[in-house]
């Protein structure tokens, strides 16, 4: 679980240049990467070799998308990835490894970002990663997941994290960013065990007022994990396209899950 909103970063960088009207790149074709080849497991062990297999079965892939979407690569930065993660792990008082993407008995996939055609200035992305992992993993993931400081410590841990990214990257630190907000989310049930959480981060740059949502949903089925995460760049993401590909995605972890 350690993506827990971190293309958010690079998703308002994407918002800051739609509100001054320039234009995005094209979505690129690209195909999720795995890891090096892991040796085969001893008996009893985790099988990480096997567990990426089905990790990446249970993936979402373009052919998921409606009509017209593209994708690009997954917009992930390693270096933003550590900072988020090790101040959520601190908030939340859990261990730092929890967010890991690697341990010996989990693994993680990540789909590329599905993007929808052009809507104007706005525009919505979609992006997912699954974990597999032993059971004592998933069950840990879900108890961060189902905290009921989750939503407060996103709130902790972005504002200032951002804030910081504005003032330091070119493209941004001539927009002010606005109080960000996370909440719980209502959404379906889903797979054996699912939750939401809404991040919304308004901005304004050269008197334009803008905002950024992202609904984070998490899925479990049996020892999978998913995180699909739904921008929607100056309007929210579409709820009845979020609920379609959302079960598509958990009909992927169940028939991978065997």
């Amino acid at each position: 679980m350690r993506r827990i909103g971190l293309t958010l970063a690079a998703l308002v960088t994407a918002s800051t240049l739609a509100a001054c009207g320039s234009s995005s790149s094209g979505g690129s074709t690209t195909t999720p990467t795995t890891g090096a080849t892991t040796p085969a497991a001893s008996p009893g062990a985790f099988d990480k070799t096997s567990a990426t297999a089905t990790a990446h079965s249970a993936t979402l892939t373009l052919s998921d998308m409606p009509s017209g979407w593209t994708q690009s690569p997954n917009q992930d930065t390693p270096k933003d990835d550590q900072v988020v993660n090790s101040g959520l792990a601190s908030c939340l008082g859990v261990p730092a490894s929890i967010f890991a993407n690697h341990g010996p008995n989990k693994v993680e996939v990540s789909s590329p970002d599905f993007n929808s055609p052009s809507q104007g200035a706005a525009s919505s992305t979609v992006s997912e990663h699954v974990d597999v992992e032993t059971t004592g993993e998933v069950t840990q993931e879900f108890a961060v997941v189902n905290s009921p400081k989750l939503a407060g410590c996103m709130q902790s841990v972005y504002g200032p994290f951002l804030k910081q990214k504005f003032a330091s990257d070119p493209q941004t630190k001539a927009a002010k960013l606005g109080t960000i907000t996370a909440v719980r989310a209502s959404i379906p049930s889903y797979g054996d065990e699912s939750a939401g959480i809404e991040i919304t981060v308004p901005f304004s740059i050269a008197g334009t007022n803008a905002k950024v949502v992202i609904d984070l949903v998490f899925v479990r089925v049996g020892n999978l994990a998913a995180q699909l995460s739904f921008e929607g760049v100056l309007q929210p993401f579409d709820t009845a396209t979020a609920a379609t590909i959302t079960q598509k995605a958990t009909a992927k972890l169940t028939a991978a899950a065997g």
